[in-house]
């Protein structure tokens, strides 16, 4: 780690890149980029031997200059868990659902809501539910009206 020249009488030595002379003036010494704050890394740094490496949080990447770490866009890459909507976020992305589904406990799979089996419909005589939606029908000698929930007497 270091480059020593013979002098006349004497010698002169010098660190390689990412090294530095030693108090003793004779040893070099590894440099601490992380520590010291002059890697330019802007998530994590890693100390090595002469160097550093720099790396990112989950939901980050490494440019290209090798320093600066860039947001994933797992909705654009098609990577994310969504079913149904993704909306990106910075370092990771959240999915959300279309009318008539609500996000499951994964927080990625959109389940029915059943809007007949929870009172929500609005019909009020039958309902059967359908995937993302319900339907509204009456009974006999009744129609629905105009609502599409309301059944009125047609005789």
């Amino acid at each position: 780690n270091q480059n020593c020249t013979n002098t006349n009488g004497s010698h002169m030595c010098s660190c390689y890149f990412g090294f530095q002379i030693s108090s003793d003036n004779a040893t070099c010494v590894d440099i601490d980029e992380c520590a010291l704050g002059i890697s330019g890394c802007n998530q994590n740094c890693t100390n090595n031997n002469g160097s550093y490496a720099c790396s990112c949080y989950l939901g980050f990447q490494i440019s290209s200059d090798n320093a600066t770490c860039v947001d994933i866009d797992e909705c654009a890459l098609g990577i994310s868990e969504c079913n149904q909507n993704c909306t990106n976020n910075n370092g990771s992305y959240a999915c959300s659902c279309y009318l008539g589904f609500q996000i499951s406990s994964d927080n990625a799979t959109c389940v029915d809501i059943d809007e007949c089996a929870l009172g929500i419909s609005g019909c009020n005589q039958n309902c059967t539910n359908t995937n993302g939606s319900h339907m509204c029908s009456c009974y006999l000698g009744f129609q629905i009206s105009s609502d599409n929930a309301t059944c009125v007497d047609i005789d």
